[in-house]
């Protein structure tokens, strides 16, 4: 069926209210969940604010490569949202919320959400093109049986990130405890920039990326996460020669920063841990520090905590809904500089860190093996297999 014919797909548009709303925008969640609202009234709400939304309804972001997909619960319906989500009503009578939940959130959907994305600047669907998209819709009780099991899945995943969360805070706790807060470098280190420590800022690759594993995986801005974690779960590739993977490689150390996203999101950071063969996107900066002054491990750290972050923020520009920072910013950015010694002392924590937590990392792929793996069942049956 297409998904207008089991759900409609609604038009924006506010009606008027008193006092204050929670607005969501798209930055505003993350790993599928709302982690943030802005307080607006009527007369004050930025024109995107426009979407109004019912319990059940299930929204997904229409932007092409941004896999945010959300399902309205009672507490969340009187939020508004903005128009960069589409909001799908379930015609109930033919599908359940959970299961057209789940369909969003799969790679079926996701890719044939890409190739209908269009734009000059930010590439996204719009509502009649989502509208006309295909899905697999299998009769009520066989959704009946398959969504407790995919529950179930996002259980463990929200465990996966608690720990994930604690895992970073523990490095952010090391990184005051050794250096001090950056904001006013308590321990008198000498200051420098980044550019100072720095052998090379690389812009990414602009390609057309596929889902073929046959060729080099690529690192995408959607696969940093807000706190700095390089998560390659969610993978796709690109067709490139040797020369192209010469240039665009990743190697061990090689500090990641996302230099346009959101407001919320640019800057976002991450470091490369040299495991197998990948290049890196446009919307990238490959970072390599000139390792007799500083290592990877203190810059990125540096990057993402709270006066990184805030100092990135204050330095973003753009448009509305985009922000950039580009090399020669990144490369201005003022830093205390500690001794290297003791920043190799840090990395090696660090090390110590990441293998108390390779078991956990184990875990979240396993994880997402499994979801992968169920959700695929799920939704790529081809016309004529069973059902059940």
């Amino acid at each position: 069926m297409k998904i207008s014919d089991v759900a409609l797909v609604v038009d924006s548009g506010v009606s008027r209210f008193r006092g204050e709303k929670e607005y969501v925008k798209t930055g505003n969640v993350l790993n599928n969940v709302i982690v943030a609202t802005d307080a607006v009234t009527y007369e004050n709400r930025p024109s995107r604010a426009n979407m109004e939304v019912r319990k059940g309804d299930v929204l997904c972001a229409k932007m092409r490569e941004t896999k945010k997909v959300l399902l309205i619960t009672a507490s969340e319906q009187e939020y508004l949202f903005s128009t960069g989500f589409a909001v799908l009503r379930p015609k109930t009578e033919v599908i359940l919320p959970g299961f057209l939940l789940y369909y969003l959130r799969s790679r079926d959907f996701q890719t044939r959400k890409d190739r209908v994305a269009k734009g000059a600047t930010q590439k996204a669907a719009n509502n009649s093109a989502l509208g006309e998209l295909p899905i697999p819709v299998p009769p009520l009780g066989v959704q009946e049986r398959i969504v407790p099991i995919l529950e179930r899945l996002d259980s463990l995943e929200v465990t996966r990130e608690r720990a994930n969360k604690l895992t970073n805070e523990l490095i952010q706790s090391l990184f005051l405890d050794m250096f001090g807060d950056p904001a006013v470098n308590p321990m008198e280190w000498e200051v420098a920039t980044v550019g100072d420590i720095v052998i090379e800022t690389q812009y990414g690759l602009s390609k057309a990326i596929d889902d073929d594993p046959g060729h080099i995986p690529i690192v995408r801005m959607n696969n940093i996460t807000p706190d700095g974690r390089l998560d390659l779960n969610d993978l796709r590739y690109v067709d490139i020669g040797s020369n192209e993977l010469a240039k665009y490689g990743l190697a061990k150390g090689d500090v990641l920063f996302n230099r346009t996203n959101s407001r919320e999101l640019v800057g976002k950071t991450g470091l490369f841990s040299g495991e197998g063969e990948f290049v890196f996107a446009s919307y990238l900066i490959r970072v390599r520090v000139e390792e007799k002054k500083a290592v990877p491990e203190y810059l990125w750290a540096f990057l993402n905590s709270y006066y990184g972050k805030r100092t990135l923020l204050k330095r973003a520009r753009g448009a509305i809904g985009q922000a950039n920072i580009n090399a020669q910013e990144l490369r201005s950015i003022d830093l205390p500089l500690p001794p290297i010694e003791l920043q190799l002392r840090f990395a090696s924590l660090m090390e110590r860190v990441k293998s108390l937590t390779d078991k956990q990392t184990r875990s979240e792929h396993e994880i997402a093996a499994l979801s992968s793996a169920l959700t695929e069942r799920t939704f790529s049956r081809k016309e004529g297999e069973p059902v059940a």
